[in-house]
């Protein structure tokens, strides 16, 4: 009898000891890598529609999906191959949308120069508080007051301050 429950505890214990001790499971790995794959996705649609002002929130998601998944990687004993790969295409998207918007804030100055080097020109020809006709306004200031009137939402607040003021005090048809 003595032998019999030795031998049942025993057996119970390499049971024990046998069984998968994983905290995730396969479909946790992938669920972790599909998460962090539509992030980078999201980033990078969104970084192509419109400048993403700010990184530190996007980085700290990233942070936190990416750690997930190796931490999963890990217990699973699996490769993190998906999630570097991952990690170099965030990293891309945010190099590339951190240039797009130093392009767009080039772009943003330059156009507001030049609409407010006109400006100051006009404006010292006019009585205060009169209208320019949109006829005498030079093709590569309507060029600039185009591009500025359908960037209006991305830009600055300040540049946005200055042109509202501007074409206020012009007439834009």
């Amino acid at each position: 009898m003595k032998t019999k429950s030795l031998f049942l505890a025993g057996a119970s214990m390499l049971t024990i000891f046998s069984c998968d001790t994983n905290k995730y499971s396969e479909v946790d790995q992938v669920k972790a890598t599909s998460d962090l794959e539509n992030f980078v996705d999201s980033v990078e649609t969104a970084a192509q529609m419109r400048p993403m002002p700010d990184w530190s929130v996007t980085d700290k998601r990233f942070g936190e999906l990416e750690s997930t998944a190796k931490e999963i990687n890990k217990d699973l004993g699996v490769e993190d191959t998906d999630v570097i790969s991952l990690e170099e295409r965030y990293q891309d998207a945010v190099a590339d949308a951190k240039q797009e918007a130093e392009n767009f804030d080039r772009s943003a100055d330059l156009h507001m120069k030049n609409v407010e080097a006109w400006w100051e020109n006009k404006s010292k020809e006019m009585k205060t508080g009169t209208k320019i006709a949109s006829t005498e306004i030079e093709a590569s200031t309507r060029e600039s007051l185009d591009w500025l009137t359908a960037n209006f939402d991305n830009l600055s607040d300040d540049a946005k301050e200055k042109f509202t003021k501007i074409s206020t005090d012009i007439s834009l048809n």
